[in-house]
This record gives structure tokens, sequence and C-alpha cells, in this order.
């Protein structure tokens, strides 16, 4: 059951998440929003006969590509109202949609190179650097969570929520979706009755993803099992 040695050899699947590459920021592609589109109807719709007159065409530019700046905000409000794509406020309504805050209270982790050692991280090891905050952080007590990992917790609550059970399989997917990424090594094992242990890699994960995963936890586990989180080489 467990999802191992996937960073040697990345094969093709239809799941999204289970051979996704190990990093980046967010999974989730973007949609660019079209700034000619009242252009691009009118000359889907203008008679053939009339594609050919330049003074015309011009004519009726003057007035549609007033629509393309129209079309266009229209176009990114919609979008800007569905998970993938909102941002800022707009994200903090869909999470009260789903009940879950923004600010979420984790363990306290270092900042900067304190506990760190001496070199900035790279995405083949994330762990060599710091955790720094950024200045959108001043002021919270509990420090809030950037977009792109608000999205994403956003996305692993809301799918666990929608299934009556949740499988191994799932946890899985879960814990992918939170991450935006699968992980190299990820297995959920029973050290004991009511007691269950997820390992993953440590090479290609961060102390702040294993607290991530932590907090996800409460609503994938059954009431009274608990779930440890470990990080192995």
């Amino acid at each position: 059951m467990a999802i191992q040695n996937q960073g040697t050899v990345r094969p093709t699947s239809d799941e999204p998440f289970r051979f996704s590459p190990i990093f980046r920021e967010d999974y989730i592609e973007d949609v660019p929003v079209s700034q000619t589109k009242g252009v691009d109807i009118m000359l889907g719709m203008l008679l053939e006969q009339y594609q050919n007159k330049p003074n015309l065409v011009a004519y009726f530019r003057a007035f549609f590509e007033e629509m393309d700046s129209l079309f266009y905000q229209l176009d990114s409000v919609y979008l800007g109202r569905t998970i993938q794509h909102a941002v800022g406020v707009q994200l903090d309504i869909i999470g009260v949609i789903i009940d879950q805050s923004r600010q979420i209270a984790l363990a306290d982790l270092f900042f900067g190179f304190a506990g760190a050692g001496e070199k900035m991280a790279a995405e083949a090891t994330p762990g060599d650097g710091g955790i720094f905050k950024g200045e959108e952080s001043a002021g919270f007590v509990t420090t809030p969570l950037t977009d792109a990992v608000y999205r994403r917790l956003l996305l692993a609550k809301a799918q666990v929520h929608n299934r009556d059970s949740i499988s191994i399989n799932q946890l899985y997917y879960a814990v992918s979706t939170l991450l935006g990424r699968t992980t190299k090594l990820m297995e959920l094992v029973t050290t004991t009755p009511r007691q269950l242990e997820l390992r993953i890699s440590q090479g290609d994960t961060t102390a702040n993803d294993e607290q991530m995963i932590q907090y996800l936890a409460r609503y994938i586990i059954p009431l009274g099992t608990t779930l440890t989180v470990t990080r192995v080489p």
C-alpha cells in the first residue's frame, strides 16, 4: 500500500497527484484570461465576404475592442471566485464556506538560519535552509498561511469531507494534495492498536510539511485513533 521510490523514475498516470513532480509551489495550472475575446467573437461571426474588407473590420474593431476589456473583467471575476484561482480575501471567503481559517496553530518553527545550518535551501534539499517570515506576516500572533499553502489545505479538506469513508489511498491522495507533490516515500503503518504512523521521506519534505499533515489528520483519522508523522531518511 505504500508509495515508494517515486523520485527515481516518473511513470505516467491519469492520477494527477500520484506521479506529480516532487516540487512546485502550486500544482494548479494557470488558465489565461483572454484579452481579445470580444474581437475574436466578432471575427468568428463576420461573414466571409466581409472578412477581407479592412475598413469595415477596423470600424467593427472600434466597438468590439471596448468589449474586450468587459469580457476580460467578467472572466477574471468568475475565475477569482473558484478555489483554484481565488487570492487574498476571496480565498478567505472560500475558507469560511469550508470552515477552515487561514490562521492555524502550528508548533513554533525556527525562522531564518537559526537551527537550519548556514546555507540556502534548494528544491532538491528543502530541509537545508531556514523558513523566513515575509512582511505580510507582521502583526499576526498566529502566522497566516500563504495563498498557495492555504489553497492546498482547502482542497485537501474539501476532498476528505466529500467522502463517506476514507481509505488508505484516499489519505495518500489528500496528503499529496496538501503538499502539492507526491513524496518519494509515503507509507501508513499500524504501530499499536488505535495508533497509526505515516512515514514520509525526509529528503523532499520539511518540518512545516510534517506539521501541516499532522493538522489535516484530524479530518481523516477516526476518533480515538492517533496519527504520528515521521520523516525518515
